[in-house]
């Protein structure tokens, strides 16, 4: 498995569920219309400030994943694809196929 396979695999699999269950669960569970609910409410207020602070700085890495991702494909493939590297299709490796996937993965674009 290349690296970018197991890129596309930890991103999509790892953070992005990660970021969407833990928004979805602070949201559910500790805040109702803004609200702390159930005993220990002000702990529970705290750890779910925490954790979509943790969230928000998760989601600021997978865009900048994203976009260093992207700007790496589009000048790699444009440089095969000008010739001066010889003749193939970058399209076709596993790799751009892996990094394509991870994109879409990671953008929500499946």
């Amino acid at each position: 498995m290349s690296a970018i396979e197991q890129f596309a695999e930890q991103l999509a699999a790892e953070a992005v569920q990660r970021v969407r269950s833990w928004r979805s669960w602070a949201t559910f569970v500790c805040l109702d219309g803004g609200k702390p609910q159930g005993t220990d409410a002000e702990l529970q207020l705290a750890v779910c400030k925490r954790w979509d602070a943790e969230v928000e700085a998760l989601e600021a890495q997978r865009d900048a994943l994203v976009q260093a991702l992207t700007q790496l494909l589009e000048r790699y493939t444009q440089l095969v694809n000008c010739g001066d590297c010889g003749f193939w299709d970058p399209e076709t490796e596993p790799d751009v196929i892996a990094a394509r996937a991870a994109l879409q993965s990671a953008t929500g674009q499946e």
